[in-house]
């Protein structure tokens, strides 16, 4: 087996508005992954923060960090913007304030190398906040602080499409996904302010797209809650994730 196919490029993609203050910690956790072959596009979105000025320093301290400037044309036309840039054969998408686990993108390559059927791969998420770091909590949508709501919504009576339909089953930093299912399904919806993840994983499921989990340690989302991110905002997220 070639080091080709085994170790093909993920092309990590973080859409970033007034969130500089968070950028760092988001690309050194992916500094820290398991996996190296990644590339990251950060993709400035019209921010009049610190963004300008600390992509450039996060670009000169690793060759495999990209940025794009643009005016602002929110966040599911960030996200397509460097997909257009990206290289890769898999796209991960990050929130500018979140993280990844260290084994996340090695574990996910190596699930699609042994199943090449699969579209997308997803993971479990954990939350925390900027004043604990280090907590890895179930998050607003558990039924209660003892278990995880992610695998158990996958796991629950009904077709795909109809779990899909009821709530959105992850976040979107919790996937791995084939560069091949955009060109099957076309690209986030830039007509939404939010729940546009959850658009999009309806038109895959509807599409036929095949999505798995790999419940694994190490393989987490890690969502930061905070006051100004969607995660906290019960209203504008109901039933959503």
């Amino acid at each position: 087996m070639s080091s080709v196919h085994r170790h093909p490029l993920v092309s990590v993609i973080i859409p970033c508005y007034n969130q500089a203050k968070f950028l760092s910690d988001a690309i050194n956790s992916l500094i820290l992954q398991s996996y190296d072959n990644w590339e990251c596009i950060i993709v400035n979105d019209g921010s009049t923060d610190d963004t300008y000025s600390i992509s450039q320093s996060l670009v000169k301290s690793d060759p495999r960090v990209k940025v794009v400037h643009q005016n602002n044309k929110g966040l599911s036309e960030a996200r397509n913007s460097g997909m257009r840039v990206a290289g890769g054969d898999f796209f991960q998408f990050l929130d500018a304030d979140d993280m990844l686990e260290n084994d996340k993108l090695r574990m996910q390559i190596e699930f699609f190398h042994y199943n090449p059927e699969v579209d997308i791969v997803f993971g479990d998420a954990r939350y925390f906040t900027t004043e604990t770091p280090l907590l890895r909590d179930f998050g607003p949508y558990a039924v209660d602080n003892t278990k995880a709501w992610i695998p158990d919504s996958w796991n629950a009576e009904g077709t795909l499409l109809e779990k899909f339909i009821s709530r959105n089953l992850f976040p979107v930093n919790c996937p791995l996904i084939r560069r091949s299912v955009f060109s099957k399904v076309g690209e986030w919806n830039k007509n939404l302010d939010a729940l546009e993840d959850w658009e999009f994983w309806v038109r895959c499921v509807s599409k036929g797209v095949n999505i798995e989990l790999l419940d694994k340690p190490k393989t987490f989302a890690l969502i930061r809650m905070h006051s100004s991110s969607m995660t906290c905002d019960i209203d504008l997220m109901s039933n959503a994730a």
